[in-house]
């Protein structure tokens, strides 16, 4: 229900619901156009109802819900305006809906927040207010869902933690893991979404797993799937798996594909139906796309 951007310049704006205070305006009041709220920023997410931004200098600030202490601020305290949280080194930050990952400059993986399914791999079922360390090397990627993460190491292998009920993690199993797994080799990139997994492999391939209630794994049908499922054979880049079941892709050439949930129109094909296959949205240019719960973002070049 909220959105943040970063302009060319460093500048973090953010507009929509406030309830915890994830603007960063010093209030709770639900904002309905954007309004600065940080500067010299280079990276932002958004997680279930808390914002999380890495500033230029490797600093790593939080706002908004911490009920979980998913800021990571040492504190159970929603916090209206930025606090910081570690004051230099961080490379890369993911957000799930209520907890939160960060990856050190030197490729160490921590985790804050919900920890109910063991989705902050810490071998533990524990919340921390506090980031807690993971994997003490070689991690380039990290993508927080509802109650699970995907982890992916430089090395191009895949790893995952927290629930895996609905098979979100496509080792074929459903059984949950507190500690990261192993799942694959040879991926490029990942999203976790609410229960399910969007896959790209190396090869340009697009694989989906876990919940598909709305058709959101794009296999052309609505059941769980277990283990990895190939949707496209080639040319994705990019994947973004949304909060309840609305997924986004975009190929080499910019051209923007969507799957799954779309009672809020969310998919942007100009309806409000469900796509259990993917549908094309946008021809080419496509830089940069954004799943939310009910709502999505994308930039063109």
């Amino acid at each position: 229900g909220f959105s943040l951007y970063l302009d060319a310049n460093g500048t973090l704006y953010s507009s929509g619901a406030n309830t915890y205070g994830q603007l960063g305006d010093g209030s709770v009041i639900d904002r309905f156009s954007f309004a600065p709220i940080s500067t010299g920023v280079k990276e932002v997410v958004a997680g279930g109802g808390h914002s999380l931004f890495v500033k230029n200098d490797g600093s790593l600030w939080a706002i908004g819900n911490n009920a979980y202490g998913q800021l990571g601020d040492g504190t159970f305290i929603n916090r209206v305006t930025p606090v910081p949280v570690i004051s230099s080194g961080v490379s890369f930050v993911s957000a799930g809906e209520n907890h939160s990952h960060f990856i050190k400059t030197d490729g160490s993986l921590w985790s804050m927040g919900s920890n109910e399914f063991g989705q902050l791999g810490d071998s533990s079922l524990t919340n921390r207010t506090s980031p807690v360390q993971i994997i003490s090397a070689g991690v380039s990627f990290v993508s927080g869902g509802s109650s699970h993460t995907l982890a992916l190491k430089v090395d191009g292998s895949l790893w995952a933690m927290g629930s895996n009920a609905s098979g979100a993690f496509g080792d074929g199993t459903t059984i949950d893991s507190i500690t990261p797994r192993f799942v694959a080799n040879d991926v490029f990139t990942v999203s976790a979404g609410r229960d399910y997994s969007l896959i790209v492999n190396a090869d340009g391939s697009l694989q989906s797993v876990g919940e598909n209630a709305f058709g959101q794994l794009g296999d052309g049908g609505t059941n769980d799937r277990f283990s990895l499922h190939q949707v496209v054979a080639s040319g994705v880049t990019t994947v973004s798996a949304g909060l309840n079941g609305s997924s986004f892709f975009f190929k080499a050439n910019g051209s923007l594909w969507t799957m799954g949930n779309n009672q809020s129109g969310q998919l942007g094909d100009g309806s409000t139906t469900n796509r259990t296959v993917p549908v094309q949205i946008e021809l080419v240019d496509v830089v940069l796309v954004s799943g939310g719960d009910s709502h999505s973002l994308y930039a063109k070049r």
